[in-house]
């Protein structure tokens, strides 16, 4: 539904509550909820827990479709603190 407010808030609300997915990349839509919203500092935060596990990294990055978000500026700002 592209909610990101909503997703954002979703995101806050499992951070506070101290939830944490077994495979890291289920915060991939979380995080582009704070990418859409704005909110970088914790954007980018949670793209360091997801990168820090290579296969990870490398699996959310290498099938990360170029239509991801749909804002090219996010978009280019997702991949470059995900994947670079």
């Amino acid at each position: 539904k592209r909610n990101w407010e909503n997703v954002a808030q979703i995101a806050d609300e499992t951070l506070t509550g101290g939830y944490k997915p077994i495979d890291r990349s289920e915060w991939l839509p979380f995080l582009k909820g704070l990418v859409m919203t704005g909110r970088n500092n914790a954007a980018e935060e949670m793209a360091l827990w997801i990168r820090d596990v290579p296969v990870i990294r490398h699996r959310q990055c290498d099938f990360l479709p170029e239509t991801a978000l749909p804002d090219p500026d996010r978009q280019a700002y997702l991949r470059r603190i995900l994947c670079d």
